[in-house]
């Protein structure tokens, strides 16, 4: 077993405890992801009527399709748009009731804590686990699990897409799935880290303040001004540089991502123009509705 495996273990059994803030709200929840596997259902629509028009060249025998295809995707598109603003909005107000209840519960955790514990920890920490990690929880009760669970079920249906268009081709496809998740994982890992490191910053920046607020009779009169100020701007340092080294990773794993998404691309491409493969590579149309929805 590696170092990192209890640290993973430990992560997965505090994440399945946050998940049960959101039992309360199953059935707006069951609702939100009905919601998503509809949207993920229609992702492969488009795609699908692009490779209809290329291959018939913008024509048809059928007068009443002149209408009814460009009539059909503003459809698609209002139903995907009421869609994805029904999704967001039951989840939006499930992530605001498990800060509530978050709150609600902490601060009847510091309420009935022994006075001890209030000498040993500033009030600037118990404000920044009240107000800044209750917004951290909900993030990784919430808009985790909606994008586990919505972009998985994108998959699915665009996968079962390709599968349909060319088998050869979807097989070449995922080969760039292992590298794409291994990047993500590793730049995941620095964000997280940096982040981490971005809230301690924070928490002894409104220490600082707290005590600034609190003692500034004290400090007018042993003349603390100075001293007070080299710490504030060495707290405010070390966030600024905590943020900088979580926006590297950040920054750099779209990127990456499409670097990697190009070369799958530019294999698929000398694959089609060399006529290799199957029934995408058959029709221009195969082909652009292929890279479509390999990209959507």
């Amino acid at each position: 077993m590696t170092q990192n495996s209890p640290a993973i273990a430990s992560n997965r059994a505090l994440y399945f405890r946050l998940l049960g803030y959101v039992r309360p709200y199953w059935k707006p929840f069951a609702l939100a992801v009905l919601g998503m596997v509809c949207t993920a259902a229609t992702e492969p629509v488009f795609p699908a009527i692009m490779k209809y028009l290329l291959d018939n060249g913008f024509k048809t025998g059928d007068s009443r399709l002149v209408w009814a295809i460009p009539l059909g995707i503003l459809l698609l598109f209002l139903l995907r748009g009421v869609l994805s603003f029904c999704t967001n909005y039951l989840m939006t107000w499930i992530s605001i009731r498990l800060v509530l209840d978050l709150r609600r519960q902490l601060f009847d955790k510091i309420l009935t804590m022994p006075t001890q514990t209030f000498h040993e920890q500033s009030a600037g920490k118990l404000i920044s686990r009240l107000i800044y990690d209750t917004d951290n929880v909900n993030q990784a009760a919430t808009n985790v699990l909606v994008t586990a669970v919505r972009e998985s079920l994108t998959v699915v249906a665009l996968l079962c897409y390709l599968l349909y268009l060319d088998w050869k081709l979807t097989v070449i496809t995922l080969t760039i799935g292992p590298l794409i998740a291994f990047i993500i994982k590793q730049l995941s890992r620095r964000i997280r880290a940096a982040s981490r490191s971005s809230f301690e910053a924070l928490r002894a920046m409104s220490h600082t303040i707290e005590e600034t607020t609190d003692a500034n009779k004290v400090i007018k009169i042993f003349g603390g001004q100075q001293q007070q100020r080299e710490r504030f701007f060495q707290d405010t340092e070390r966030f600024r540089r905590s943020m900088m080294r979580e926006a590297v990773p950040a920054s750099a794993l779209t990127p990456i991502t499409h670097l990697v998404a190009a070369m799958a691309v530019a294999a698929i491409t000398y694959l089609a123009l060399s006529q290799t493969t199957g029934q995408a590579s058959a029709s221009a149309g195969g082909f652009v509705s292929f890279i479509a929805a390999m990209l959507l």
